[in-house]
C-alpha cells in the first residue's frame, strides 16, 4: 500500500472514531450517593460571638470606637479576633466606667491590637514551628523610626504553644480549647490582656540604671568607628533604634546588667576604654580564608557583646525568641542561623548563644565557647518595638 492510500485509511478511521465518541453521551458512570453540601466551620459570625456575656467589656469598647473603619480597610473577608474576657479586663484595671470614660482613640488603639486580618485556625497556630508565629494586627503606627505613613510600623501578636495553653507574646494565656470558629473568621478567648510594646530597645536600655554600663560600652564602642574604620561599624545605635529603613528587623538580646560587668572586672568607663584599646587600631576588612566571607573586625568590647545577641546587628530579619520558645527547644536555637551568608559578601548571621533547660530554668552561654559557664536568665520577655530583651546577671564573655 502506497503512502497516499495509507494516509486516506488513517483519516477514515479517525473520522469513524470521532463519530462514535460523539454518539455516546452517557459514557460516564452515574454518581453514587448524595452530594456533600459545603458547611463552614462555624455557625455564627465573629460579631455574633462577640455578643456573648463574657465579652461584654470588649463589645462595649467596640461600640464606642471607630474600629470598624480598620476592619473595612483591611480588605479581608475573614478576621481572627483574640478577645480578652471580662475577667481579663478587670485584672488589667478596666471597668465599664473606665471604658465609657475613655476616648475613641484610646479604645481604638486598645481593640486594634487584638484583631488580625485573615483566618487563622488552631491547627495552624498550634503546629510546632519551634518559635511563636507572628500575626499582623490592624494596629499601625507611623512615628516609629524607620517607618512612615506609606510604610507604617505594624503591631504583631506572637502565638505559640506552651503545654496545653496558647502562648501570646511570650506569656501562656488561655487554653487551646477556648476558641470558636466563625463563618467569617475565628475567635480566641484570652484569659489575660496583652501589653503592647511602647519603647525602642535603646530607650529601654537608657531608662534602666541596671544597664548603665552596657549603654556606656555601646556608646564607647560606636565612637571608635570613624574615618577608614567606619565601614566596620556594628551600627548598634541604628540596630537598637531601628533608625533607618535597612534596620527594620527585630532581634532577641540577652542584656548583661551592671552586676555582670562588675563580676568581669568592668566598673568604670576607663575599664571599658581599656578593653577597647586592646583591639585598637581596628584591622581592615578582609575575606575569611576557606569561606571567602567578608569579615569586619570589631573593637574588643563589641566582640564580647556578640553572644549577647548583638551578632545580629546587621541582620534585618525578624528574630523574636521568647523565653518559653527557648526553654522548649534549647538545642534548636543554640547557634541558630538566621540568614545564610554569601561568598564574597557578609558571613552567616548566627545567634552566637547557646541555651539549656536546667530543671525548668533557661540558661545561656557563649556558643563559640562551649567550655564557658552557664548563666541563668533572671528576667524574660521584655518586649520592645524592635525586639525582645532577656536579662542576665552573668557575663557571656568569649574566652
Amino acid at each position: 500500500m502506497n503512502t497516499k492510500n495509507t494516509c486516506r485509511l488513517l483519516l477514515i478511521v479517525s473520522l469513524v472514531l470521532t463519530m462514535v465518541a460523539c454518539g455516546h453521551k452517557d459514557i460516564l458512570p452515574d454518581p453514587i450517593g448524595e452530594p456533600v453540601p459545603y458547611t463552614p466551620d462555624g455557625a455564627r459570625s465573629w460579631r455574633t460571638i462577640m455578643d456573648e456575656p463574657k465579652y461584654s467589656f470588649f463589645k462595649a469598647a467596640w461600640n464606642r470606637s471607630p474600629i470598624e473603619t480598620r476592619i473595612k480597610n483591611s480588605n479581608s473577608a475573614y478576621q481572627t479576633l483574640f478577645i480578652p474576657t471580662n475577667d481579663a479586663f478587670t485584672a488589667a484595671g478596666w471597668t465599664m466606667e473606665k471604658i465609657n470614660a475613655s476616648s475613641e482613640a484610646v479604645l481604638d488603639s486598645l481593640l486594634a491590637f487584638y484583631v488580625v486580618p485573615g483566618l487563622y485556625k488552631p491547627v495552624t497556630l498550634s503546629t510546632p514551628t519551634h518559635r511563636s508565629i507572628p500575626l499582623n494586627t490592624v494596629l499601625r503606627r507611623t512615628t516609629v523610626p524607620g517607618y512612615s505613613t506609606s510604610q507604617p510600623y505594624i503591631y504583631k501578636l506572637y502565638i505559640g504553644v506552651w503545654k496545653d495553653s496558647m502562648m501570646v507574646n511570650g506569656v501562656p494565656n488561655s487554653k487551646w480549647e477556648e476558641n470558636e470558629p466563625a463563618v467569617d473568621g475565628h475567635v480566641y478567648a484570652l484569659s489575660r490582656m496583652v501589653t503592647k510594646p511602647t519603647q525602642l530597645m535603646i530607650e529601654y536600655i537608657r531608662s534602666q540604671p541596671r544597664f548603665s554600663m552596657l549603654a556606656m560600652a555601646i556608646d564607647s564602642g560606636n565612637a571608635r568607628y570613624t574615618g577608614i574604620y567606619n565601614s566596620n561599624s556594628s551600627n548598634y545605635i541604628n540596630f537598637l533604634t531601628g533608625g533607618s529603613v535597612i534596620q527594620r528587623g527585630k532581634a532577641t538580646l540577652f542584656l548583661p546588667t551592671n552586676q555582670a560587668f562588675s563580676n568581669s572586672g568592668y566598673n568604670t568607663k576607663d575599664d571599658i576604654s581599656a578593653r577597647i584599646r586592646q583591639s585598637w587600631p581596628i584591622a581592615y576588612n578582609y575575606n575569611e580564608p576557606g569561606t571567602n566571607f567578608y569579615k569586619r573586625p570589631r573593637v574588643g568590647m563589641d566582640s564580647v557583646l556578640m553572644p549577647h545577641g548583638f551578632a545580629l546587628s546587621r541582620n534585618t530579619s525578624e528574630n523574636i525568641l521568647f523565653g518559653k520558645d527557648l526553654l522548649q527547644y534549647p538545642e534548636t536555637f543554640s547557634g541558630f542561623m538566621t540568614k545564610i551568608g554569601q561568598s564574597g559578601y557578609e558571613e552567616h548571621f548566627i545567634l552566637e548563644t547557646s541555651f539549656a533547660n536546667q530543671n525548668g530554668m533557661l540558661m545561656v552561654r557563649d556558643w563559640r565557647s562551649p567550655a564557658g559557664d552557664w548563666q541563668p536568665i533572671v528576667e524574660s520577655d521584655i518586649e520592645c518595638l524592635n525586639g525582645v530583651i532577656h536579662v542576665v546577671d552573668g557575663w557571656l564573655m568569649r574566652k
